[in-house]
């Protein structure tokens, strides 16, 4: 069910997740609201293949959780990916509060550094300011005793991941498999933080248009048009 046109600060926390295929994001979805909200299961080739948005009532706020398929997903081409992620305005509107990107505590690849750079792209030069960034997967972490600022620390400085931490205010967290409530609670913290430095604004439906226009001759205006059309259509939708 899509949420509301009009956002209550107080009780209400929407957010959409991206990352890399597999690393988690649904997991995480379903960590935060509190039930098996997304389809997760192990396997070779992706699991998510559509934009997704589920809710659920927890800690006094109506969550809002937007989960999507994943950057080098196995079955989809990367015009349908884009296609695919302007696809959360359909689901909220008139904008979200959060971009949570996640991402595997390990070694980090060209993949993973084409991903970053991708989502960059994708979401504009605001994407800083609304992002937090998760990482999964932390018993490798926690094998090592390592902690996760300590693994922040060893990301290369000149990486598009340090460059996105650091413009981000250091927005980030580790969370396993079987977070606890105070964990989840520290991220939605992280999320009143957002809402308080950017004074109550949100990244829009109408910022992320404008992301398109922008990238609409690195892109292809043919992709950047299904985008603003999905958007118009998703805006339109919800005001009805």
């Amino acid at each position: 069910m899509a949420a509301s046109s009009e956002l209550d600060y107080d009780n209400k926390v929407q957010i959409v997740l991206i990352g890399k295929t597999q690393v988690g994001k649904s997991t995480i979805g379903n960590i935060i609201l509190g039930f098996h909200a997304f389809d997760t299961k192990l396997s070779a080739a992706s699991v998510t293949s559509k934009t997704e948005c589920k809710e659920n009532d927890r800690f006094g706020k109506q969550l809002v959780v937007v989960d999507t398929p994943g950057f080098f997903h196995t079955e989809l081409t990367e015009e349908e990916l884009r296609n695919e992620y302007c696809k959360w305005s359909e689901h909220i509107s008139p904008g979200i509060q959060a971009i949570v990107l996640v991402i595997q505590a390990e070694r980090f690849t060209e993949e993973d550094e084409k991903t970053f750079k991708f989502f960059k792209t994708l979401f504009g030069d605001n994407l800083k300011d609304y992002l937090i960034v998760v990482f999964t997967h932390i018993c490798r972490l926690e094998d090592q005793h390592m902690s996760i600022d300590q693994f922040v620390e060893t990301i290369d400085k000149s990486s598009n991941l340090q460059k996105l931490i650091c413009k981000s205010n250091k927005r980030y967290i580790a969370l396993g498999n079987t977070a606890s409530e105070e964990e989840v609670q520290n991220l939605l913290g992280m999320i009143e933080e957002i809402k308080e430095v950017n004074g109550g604004k949100y990244y829009s439906n109408e910022l992320f248009k404008r992301a398109q226009e922008v990238n609409s001759n690195s892109i292809g205006s043919r992709i950047s048009g299904i985008c603003t059309g999905i958007l118009n259509w998703g805006s339109k939708k919800l005001s009805n």
